[in-house]
């Protein structure tokens, strides 16, 4: 396996302005082994026609249709449909630098079949920059999971990772939210991968005024991912929904530090991305970007 076959999945709804970077980000990889498998989640604008502009045939487009909506399927119908011995995300928001898989994939078959690689990453805020520096060894990566804040030393949108273990751990519907989180965290607890994350900057990460971050249950799902986590360090079985969960925990006379927890979180978020979240939509949308 001295050049796998790499497969970058896309899942999409509604980005006509976005995608086309996405997709063109990685047919431009200096490592041409690759498909590009966009799944679109019933979007209502040009998104699908944007995708299907590319002329080059080692790119899909496969719309749901009776599928459930949601990232967590359309990751898991990619998965499914996949011919690469290795499997790539890529946000339709983002984009990659041109030997992100290259490079990654060079430190994945360091440790073949069990190393899961990110990267460094940059992060963009309208006309502001920040590269965020994550740590290198498997052991400060998966010991920033289990911390109470702080927690993201891997960023899931630049994972590139084997196909064997994403086809026994996939991503679960049941996560609004956080689905990307929840698998990175399964994954560490299964003992059968080690994390490196490649000490450049591949992968250019937009933070959008309207992310996820700003969603009104956003925290919800983020203490869902983390009491699930706990349930399952403490041998119980996970939560089969959000309304189990939030029956055991969500009533604060028995779970006060949970509830400060999650206000915590909230305020956490809001303080950091306010301000630069309400400057970057003005910049959005005087200065659209061009693919």
């Amino acid at each position: 396996m001295s050049e796998p076959h790499v497969t970058v999945m896309i899942p999409v709804r509604n980005e006509e302005r976005h995608v086309g970077s996405a997709v063109e980000s990685i047919l431009r990889q200096s490592y041409h082994r690759v498909e590009v498998l966009v799944i679109d989640d019933r979007s209502e604008d040009n998104t699908v026609k944007v995708c299907r502009s590319f002329a080059d045939p080692r790119l899909h487009v496969y719309t749901k249709t009776s599928e459930p909506r949601g990232p967590a399927v359309s990751r898991n119908i990619a998965i499914e449909m996949a011919s690469g011995e290795y499997l790539a995300n890529q946000d339709a928001d983002d984009w990659s630098e041109p030997t992100r898989i290259e490079k990654q994939l060079t430190a994945a078959l360091q440790a073949p079949g069990r190393r899961i690689v990110g990267c460094h990453v940059k992060e963009i805020l309208g006309a502001r920059t920040h590269i965020r520096q994550l740590p290198e060894r498997n052991a400060d990566i998966v010991s920033g999971f289990n911390r109470i804040m702080n927690r993201a030393t891997f960023v899931a949108g630049a994972m590139l990772a084997p196909r064997a273990i994403l086809r026994d751990i996939r991503y679960r519907p049941v996560f609004k939210y956080q689905h990307d989180w929840d698998l990175l965290l399964r994954l560490a607890e299964s003992g059968r991968v080690e994390f490196y994350n490649h000490p450049e900057t591949l992968y250019n990460y937009v933070i959008r005024p309207k992310g996820t971050k700003m969603q009104p249950d956003w925290v919800k799902y983020n203490l869902f991912v983390r009491a699930s986590q706990q349930r399952r360090k403490c041998g119980r079985r996970d939560f089969a929904t959000v309304e189990e969960y939030l029956g055991e925990y969500g009533r604060p006379v028995r779970h006060p530090w949970w509830f400060l927890l999650g206000h915590l979180i909230s305020v956490k978020c809001r303080l950091a991305h306010h301000t630069q979240l309400r400057d970057a939509a003005r910049e959005l949308q005087t200065q659209p970007r061009v693919w």
